[in-house]
């Protein structure tokens, strides 16, 4: 029994050492440090947040299909900016309170456009109509290699500590921050969708 557990050792061992020298190791280049946080914003997009009265009037199916809504101000400028679909962003999300204020993602629509527009000029003219509460251009930010802005990093004690006994993640990004040919999926139950992250610096 000894003899065939040595036997066994010795075999996996020189497996090893086969498998070792056909190994290829791959200098890794850091990240660049020249980009930019901020690319800038989507060119055929915005997103606007309506009134619940505008909402109950609206024909939000025509809306998704045609981006007129048989609302006259936002047809109006659907005609100028040459809008495509106007979809409801939430429609079977309930309104939430937070903080003493009802946050309702039902009132906020995605607007695309057939061409490119420019997405500043188009949400200040949505902001001037009438039953529009907000209208913002969607920004286009890269992801920083170095320490996150989560106000929370500190709390994740495995990911950096001041006395090194953590899992090294700032440095390692630092030497790989990822494969666009990887695929991850992550499964959730749900978001908290008025989260301040989420909502905006007002949510």
């Amino acid at each position: 029994m000894k003899q065939w557990r040595n036997i066994i050792l010795t075999s996996i061992i020189l497996f090893g050492f086969l498998w070792a020298q056909d190994a290829k190791f791959i200098k890794v280049q850091p990240p660049d440090r020249d980009i930019p946080s901020f690319i800038g914003y989507k060119t055929q997009e915005i997103v606007v947040k309506l009134q619940n009265s505008v909402i109950e009037r609206m024909d939000k199916r025509r809306a998704a299909r045609e981006g007129l809504t048989g609302v006259a101000q936002l047809d109006r400028l659907a005609r100028q900016f040459n809008a495509s679909a106007m979809i409801q962003k939430y429609p079977n999300l309930k309104p939430k309170t937070y903080r003493g204020r009802e946050i309702d993602p039902r009132q906020w629509f995605k607007v695309q456009f057939k061409s490119k527009i420019d997405p500043e000029q188009a949400a200040r003219a949505y902001r001037r109509a009438s039953g529009v509460i907000d209208a913002q251009p969607i920004g286009i930010h890269t992801v920083q290699a170095t320490l996150p802005n989560d106000p929370d990093f500190s709390s994740q004690w495995h990911l950096n500590q001041s006395n090194d006994h953590d899992m090294d993640a700032p440095e390692a990004w630092e030497i790989e921050n990822g494969n666009d040919q990887i695929i991850v999926a992550l499964l959730d139950t749900g978001v908290r969708y008025y989260h301040k992250d989420l909502g905006g610096a007002n949510a």
